[in-house]
């Protein structure tokens, strides 16, 4: 790290820093081992390490990917969350007074819910 840099940070900010990098050089070191099993060996080979380093290098979340319901949450608007409400509730009203014209409306919003989510999903592709 640049020193200058580094003369910027607190002592705990250093010490934090330098047990965060700690943590990181383990888990690579962890994963090359891995991988070098994998391939049917003892020894960790150099191609080894900038492999095993690819799954904490930016642009992938450290220290784990997230889960499959952060993942899902994300992708959900309040556009979504609107229109899946009110698809519901007019779901409801439809089933409890029979009439068609309520089911034309929950047609609107749950397509509503589909072009809502896909642009969810594409903006969420696009930032990976």
């Amino acid at each position: 790290m640049d020193n200058e840099i580094r003369n910027d940070l607190t002592k705990g900010e250093g010490q934090w820093l330098d047990e965060h990098f700690k943590n990181i050089e383990r888990k690579i070191l962890e994963e090359a081992r891995n991988l070098a099993r994998i391939d049917g060996r003892e020894k960790i080979e150099p191609k080894d390490i900038p492999q095993a380093a690819l799954k904490y290098s930016p642009g992938v979340r450290y220290p784990d990917d997230p889960s499959f319901w952060e993942r899902f949450l994300s992708s959900i608007s309040g556009v979504t969350l609107i229109s899946a409400i009110l698809a519901i509730a007019f779901g409801i009203l439809g089933a409890a007074t029979g009439k068609d014209s309520y089911y034309d409306i929950v047609k609107i919003f749950a397509g509503a819910i589909v072009g809502s989510t896909s642009t969810g999903v594409i903006s969420t592709i696009r930032r990976k």
